[in-house]
């Protein structure tokens, strides 16, 4: 699994796009050469190069299963010491090894993202059901959002965990409401009751957004409305501007 910090990201980020190079690169020779041998795969040693390379950076960030080839460049043939049909062979299996490595690249990269995507759905489908009332306080709206966490069967101090992640920004201490570890991500409750205070929530966030921005990779905002935002995709739009964040208005 890919660690999870922007740099890392953005590192894997590069490698796929230098691998589906060499894919498209490959695909376009072999669409020239229409199936012929002859010397036409002369090319299959540097693509090997090329390959490996990016195989043993990529190793700095995921884990590689045994299931991928590795090529010792140093040993491999001199291509004029080839046949037609060693060449084609190696070049076929650096293309294929290729295809398999994009699309481990592909799949952890997508991890944060899709994991992201996966607690807003849950948490905007039920979290609403939780309450029978109106709450009084945010401690109430974070309490059953615990509730959901656990009858979801996520275990505090592994899944997920309250009120840890203690940091210090700009003199000031600063303690989550809840946090993923796996994604290092934060999550902070809000409670919205009364018009006149969405722009004092709205100051809050954008507060929150500077500080745990340098501690965490997403923040996800969980905002439960009782009846002040009017429109949802705006409120929603010019939070998450700011970068990784996340807002889920929960509407009572």
């Amino acid at each position: 699994m890919i660690k999870n910090t922007k740099e890392d990201r953005k590192a894997l980020k590069i490698l796929i796009q230098q691998a589906k190079g060499i894919e498209k690169t490959m695909e376009q020779i072999s669409n020239n050469i229409g199936g012929k041998i002859g010397f036409n795969y002369s090319s299959c040693n540097d693509f090997a190069r090329h390959y490996q390379n990016i195989v043993e950076e990529s190793k700095k960030y995921i884990h590689l299963p045994g299931i991928y080839n590795s090529y010792d460049t140093s040993k491999l043939k001199n291509v004029y010491d080839m046949t037609g049909i060693e060449q084609m062979t190696l070049f076929q299996s650096v293309l294929t090894s290729v295809r398999l490595l994009i699309a481990t690249l592909e799949e952890n990269y997508d991890y944060v993202e899709d994991e992201l995507n996966s607690l807003e759905n849950f948490i905007s489908s039920k979290m609403r059901l939780m309450f029978t009332s109106i709450p009084n306080d945010e401690k109430e709206v974070q309490d059953n959002l615990e509730r959901l966490f656990i009858g979801n069967n996520m275990n505090k101090g592994v899944d997920y965990d309250r009120e840890t992640g203690k940091f210090n920004f700009s003199g000031r201490e600063y303690i989550p409401d809840f946090i993923i570890p796996n994604l290092k991500c934060c999550l902070e409750v809000k409670l919205l009751k009364e018009k006149n205070k969405k722009s004092k929530i709205i100051e809050e966030i954008n507060a929150d957004i500077t500080a745990y921005s340098k501690a965490y990779n997403e923040i996800v905002f969980i905002i439960y409305d009782i009846g002040v935002i009017n429109d949802v995709i705006e409120f929603k739009r010019d939070i998450e501007s700011s970068g990784n964040i996340k807002v889920i208005v929960i509407k009572h």
